[in-house]
């Protein structure tokens, strides 16, 4: 029986300067510390970036301006939960390595307590 009394509680955000990415991977602030059944990032760099869940290789490509959500249990009825693993550190590169980033990569993540 699913447990209908848990609660939407997001973490504090994280960020990374535009301007600080190069082609090398840089982290998205600290590693989430629960397991994230909501993560949103968003791209305000102006800047097409490289997005990895491992600092090797590349996953999500997002254009300057762009966002992706995940939501992996949002309508769940089961007590079989998909999430993104705790301690998870994002990562975030400029391909092109233009160095002209401005604004800032957000990253937010949300878990059931």
């Amino acid at each position: 029986m699913p447990n209908y009394n848990e609660n939407y509680t997001p973490e504090t955000f994280r960020t990374r300067t535009g301007a600080s990415l190069t082609a090398s991977y840089k982290t998205i602030g600290s590693v989430i510390t629960h397991p994230s059944r909501q993560l949103i990032i968003v791209n305000n760099t102006g800047i097409l970036v490289y997005i990895s869940w491992d600092g090797t290789n590349d996953h999500v490509a997002l254009l300057a301006g762009a966002s992706l959500v995940l939501d992996s249990s949002s309508n769940s009825v089961s007590d079989s939960v998909l999430a993104t693993r705790a301690q998870t550190q994002f990562y975030a590169r400029d391909p092109a390595n233009l160095g002209t980033g401005t604004d800032n990569i957000y990253l937010s993540t949300f878990y059931a307590a």
